[in-house]
């Protein structure tokens, strides 16, 4: 066998090895919250819109009053993005509003975790270094609560993650043109991905893995190749200006909640309220001893999302390392200081929006921080691999610590939660 086919073969089987033990923890989920794979779901807004689509109508017809709808001049939208019922328009057509969306919020989570795998791989990180982190992210974070079931609010989440994952990992491999199109797809799953195209940007730049940027590869070459990320952008811009007579408006602004809102669906004044459920802890039964987490908008962000403290202390001896080396900062790393200014100003964002989230286990509008936090964990534990070995074992001996803490945390978070409906 020639070298070439070993290494697929050995990539392959480290993708599908990470996919099996991700599977097998949904399943496990599954059995114990009766969420099957074909199980009805109520909050089916995406499949209702790609039936009426297939009907010929825009709007759904009448109204579903337990669905977040907008309401525009006495007609009922779906008042989200329109990727996930784009994807779901086969299944309509065949299974009509019964169409399985559940499917799809699992094929979402299993490319999810092939990505996964294949950045750390293109950071050069080790064979169980590869599966264990893809594992991590998904099973020992707030993950679970978005990629168990299609409710409307979690498809959209778990496929906007899946497709920023894929929109880094193509970028980094110099792949404009799919990069553009998978983070254009992410952007119409949730429109504040968009944040993340200097990330994408800047992997795109260093491709090439020389160290000096490519401005031609950016900008200029092939240029083509981003047609279709355009015109999936442009049917946004379309079916909104055709829904709503505005083509940046996906329809949430109509929703009654926020047009009763006197601050309306972002302000400012939200600040107050939501920036103390990012630290929110859970209270103590005093019966059972067990831990009580709040059920609505929001928990603490690290408790649900330990990979937060991993990736802070792989960066934090990452550059430590560098300092040490004495290596001058170049125009990429000033760069990469850019992206926690990044995760600031999205998690402020979030914050000023009106709710945090509603009712759901953990903090679920952080989960989409989470692609960029990996991919910035990945290169933090490369860089570090250049310390001493006792420093690296105690990295993976916390990152073993806080997998076990994430996994606990939000194995009977979520649980508590499907079975307290």
């Amino acid at each position: 066998m020639d070298r070439a086919k070993k290494f697929i073969y050995r990539e392959t089987g480290l993708v599908l090895l990470a996919m099996g033990l991700v599977a097998l923890f949904h399943m496990l989920f599954i059995s114990l919250s009766g969420k099957g794979l074909l199980a009805d779901n109520v909050y089916n807004s995406y499949v209702l819109q790609a039936c009426a689509w297939l009907r010929g109508s825009l709007d759904l017809g009448q109204d579903y009053p337990w669905l977040e709808l907008a309401i525009y001049e006495g007609k009922y939208y779906v008042s989200f993005p329109p990727l996930p019922s784009y994807l779901l328009l086969p299944l309509a057509a065949v299974f009509g509003e019964n169409a399985p969306d559940g499917l799809l919020a699992f094929a979402s989570l299993l490319v999810g975790t092939a990505y996964g795998v294949l950045l750390a791989r293109h950071f050069r990180l080790g064979a169980p270094a590869s599966v264990l982190l893809p594992v991590f992210l998904y099973c020992g974070n707030n993950l679970l609560q978005v990629t168990v079931d299609g409710w409307v609010w979690f498809l959209a989440q778990n496929l906007a993650f899946t497709l920023t994952l894929g929109s880094f990992y193509h970028a980094a491999r110099g792949a404009k043109g799919l990069a553009a199109l998978f983070l254009v797809a992410a952007v119409g799953c949730r429109p504040f991905q968009v944040l993340y195209t200097p990330v994408a940007c800047w992997l795109l730049l260093y491709a090439q893995g020389s160290g000096k940027p490519n401005w031609k590869r950016l900008f200029w070459q092939e240029d083509w190749r981003l047609l279709p990320a355009v015109a999936l952008g442009g049917s946004y811009l379309v079916l909104n200006q055709l829904r709503f007579g505005n083509p940046f408006e996906f329809g949430h602004n109509f929703l009654p909640e926020f047009v009763n809102s006197q601050h309306g669906q972002f302000s400012l004044s939200y600040l107050a309220n939501n920036l103390p459920s990012l630290w929110r802890m859970p209270t103590v039964d005093p019966e059972t001893g067990r831990w009580v987490f709040p059920m609505f908008n929001g928990s603490n962000i690290f408790l649900v999302n330990p990979i937060l403290i991993l990736a802070l202390a792989a960066g934090a001896w990452a550059g430590y390392i560098r300092l040490k080396a004495g290596t001058p900062l170049k125009p990429e790393h000033w760069l990469k200081l850019g992206v926690p200014l990044l995760f600031i100003f999205h998690g402020l964002m979030l914050c000023a929006h009106k709710t945090m989230g509603g009712a759901h286990f953990g903090n679920r509008y952080f989960v989409d921080l989470l692609p960029t936090v990996y991919l910035c964990l990945c290169g933090a534990l490369a860089a570090g691999n250049k310390g001493p070995a006792v420093v690296r074992w105690v990295l993976w001996g916390l990152a073993g610590a806080l997998f076990l803490l994430g996994l606990y945390v939000n194995f009977t978070g979520t649980l508590e939660f499907y079975n307290g409906l």
